[in-house]
């Protein structure tokens, strides 16, 4: 298992401070509560965002953007509620650059909103960035024994780091420029949730044993279990990516169609419904569930501008569980500062 900082492995060694990214009594307010999405409308429905305490699903198809989200939720948790992260990787896909990326075209946006000229700007973006990506700690697994050692080990780690910023916060130290801001851990990420398990008892033929069925059942009972207790007890907002399930390709589903046959396959979307990655037990673990779609192929986007594109760069989020809303949905273009809400034309 790897854990280091966001800003490590970027190679940094800027140690600036900003008060921007200090818990204000504005921060302190959404920290005591929500951790925004930056999807308006989705933030809209939830009261605000991501609900500490709770634990979130990321759920969608390769490509759509699952870890885009799960990368900028560890952005707003630092710009806008003055929270660190922990990222726990699990399937190599987390990409530093692109984290920073995020962090820095987020946190510009912010300061074109003051007076200044455009160096300026820029400048305090970076030192910003710096500070938040000292925030993140990231974690890299392979096997289900490690995410398990790991979350165990979580409890030492979000102790010390909220200590340190309680620390120095009531030392005033904050305030000064000499070194790097510490903030409380507000944000974990799993991506993804269901890779280990598949590794360690899908992979392997085990399938259809029931000792395998029964050590995979117990893994994710595990999992889940001490998932619960880190968001209840340090107040976190968990986030986890899952992969999406094969679905049950049973006759009436065959009979279908091939189109819905190809759709059902991609997503496993039935009558308005969805079948996520580690069965139907593990669905009831989570409190909100937010699912990501596209319909074009996600390997042949490119860039343009600010947006990704493709033949249509428009991907569609549905929240389809949530304790606080109905169900609903809202379109995004996948952009150089993350998920961007766009509008549609009915």
């Amino acid at each position: 298992v790897q854990s280091i900082s966001a800003l490590e492995m970027m190679h940094r060694n800027t140690q600036s401070i900003l008060p921007a990214l200090s818990c204000s009594d504005e921060g302190q307010n959404q920290l005591l509560g929500k951790i925004s999405t930056g999807l308006p409308t989705l933030d809209g429905y939830l009261h605000g965002g991501l609900a500490i305490g709770s634990i979130a699903e990321l759920v969608g198809r390769a490509g759509v953007g699952k870890t885009h989200l799960a990368q900028q939720l560890c952005v707003l948790a630092g710009s806008k509620s003055g929270g660190g992260a922990i990222y726990i990787d699990a399937e190599k896909k987390l990409s530093v650059s692109r984290l920073r990326e995020i962090a820095f075209e987020r946190l510009l946006e912010d300061q074109k909103r003051h007076d200044g000229v455009v160096q300026q700007q820029q400048r305090h973006a970076h030192e910003l960035t710096d500070q938040l990506m000292g925030n993140v700690s990231v974690h890299r697994l392979f096997t289900t024994r490690e995410l398990l050692d790991t979350l165990d080990r979580l409890e030492d780690e979000i102790t010390l780091r909220n200590s340190q910023a309680t620390a120095e916060n009531s030392s005033g130290s904050i305030t000064t420029r000499t070194r790097q801001i510490r903030l409380p851990v507000r944000v974990m990420v799993i991506d993804s949730i269901a890779a280990p398990i598949r590794r360690d008892f899908d992979m392997m033929g085990g399938s259809s044993s029931m000792n395998t069925a029964a050590h995979r059942a117990s893994a994710i009972f595990q999992i889940a279990k001490k998932l619960k207790q880190l968001a209840h007890d340090y107040k976190l907002a968990v986030v986890v990516v899952n992969q999406v399930g094969s679905g049950n390709n049973n006759n009436s589903t065959a009979l279908r169609g091939s189109d819905h046959l190809r759709r059902n396959n991609a997503l496993d979307i039935r009558d308005g419904e969805f079948t996520a990655s580690l069965g139907t037990a593990w669905q009831y673990c989570v409190t909100t569930r937010i699912v990501l779609e596209h319909e074009d192929d996600p390997h042949r986007l490119h860039r343009a501008g600010d947006a990704v594109v493709g033949s249509s760069s428009v991907r569609m989020a549905t929240l389809a569980k949530s304790l606080v809303s109905k169900r609903t949905k809202l379109f995004f273009d996948l952009t150089n500062r993350g998920l961007c809400e766009v509008v549609v034309p009915a």
